[in-house]
């Protein structure tokens, strides 16, 4: 009983692990890149779902841990070739479950904007829920040098 809660505990804390940052967080690399601010105004926003992949070899934290989970809790079932096979059952069980949770945990919502620029053009991109911007509201659409962008908001 007291190695399915380790177990469970370990699961829960490589899971957690994963989870995503919110539009607002910079990695350390970006310390020193320079990007392009266009000016703007937001005018559309929508709540958009955001899925990691499902297969087994896509969320392989989550097979491995499920099917080692799945491994000890088939280990204490039955005896001899029944014993056996319910060890290799959870195996699989638990992977299959494991990668599933692993996605779940991976899925998050975002918000896509669509950005009228002065310039006369529309840019539109996916961010994370924070900061929340609103139609109408003037912002700043900055782009990096490495293709990545991000709304603000412009305070004038």
């Amino acid at each position: 009983m007291r190695k399915s809660i380790v177990m469970a505990i370990l699961g829960a804390t490589i899971f957690t692990g994963c989870a995503r940052h919110s539009g607002d967080s910079y990695s350390a690399s970006h310390l020193g890149d320079s990007s392009t601010s266009y000016p703007g105004v937001i005018v559309s926003s929508r709540i958009v779902t955001i899925e990691d992949k499902a297969s087994i070899t896509q969320n392989p934290v989550g097979s491995i841990v499920g099917g080692v989970v799945g491994a000890y809790a088939g280990s204490h079932v039955g005896k001899g070739k029944g014993q056996t096979l319910a060890t290799v059952g959870g195996a699989v069980g638990g992977a299959v479950a494991g990668a599933h949770a692993e996605k779940n945990v991976k899925t998050t919502n975002a918000i896509e904007y669509v950005v009228a620029l002065e310039d006369g053009t529309s840019k539109s991109l996916v961010q994370g829920l924070e900061p929340s911007l609103s139609v109408g509201q003037k912002v700043w659409f900055v782009e990096g040098h490495q293709g990545r962008a991000r709304v603000i908001p412009r305070n004038e």
